[in-house]
């Protein structure tokens, strides 16, 4: 087989590996910000990122927007009221074997916070 012939065997093989990627974010996730629990509901279609994050100093799920899955890492926003304000939280992550490594961007006074998520045992 010649080299021309093998290219769209590596593209093919490159784009499942993407896929497979983003298919392992899909779940529950939780982490702690601050000293408050943190979940993460989370579900890749392609690059396209959904779900909800719940945080237990100011419970109730907040749906994620922009939400993007790139290989192993992601990134999102939520819109939080803090200090009286509707305000948007940037969120990134990159997925590493079974933990979600991410990083809350500072707004609103919140200084830039660290989250390890670990995948929630399924039941």
């Amino acid at each position: 087989m010649n080299k021309l012939c093998r290219v769209p065997f590596v593209l093919a093989a490159f784009l499942c590996a993407g896929v497979a990627s983003a298919a392992g974010i899909d779940g529950t996730w939780v982490g702690t910000v601050a000293q408050s629990e943190i979940t993460f509901e989370f579900k890749a279609d392609g690059s396209k990122l959904t779900g909800t994050l719940d945080n237990a100093a100011a419970p109730g799920a907040t749906q994620i927007r922009d939400g993007k899955v790139n290989g192993e890492e992601i990134s999102f926003s939520v819109v939080r009221s803090l200090n009286n304000a509707e305000t948007t939280v940037p969120w990134t992550g990159k997925l590493v074997g079974d933990e979600l490594r991410l990083q809350r961007g500072a707004v609103a006074g919140n200084a830039v916070a660290e989250v390890v998520a670990k995948r929630a045992k399924k039941d």
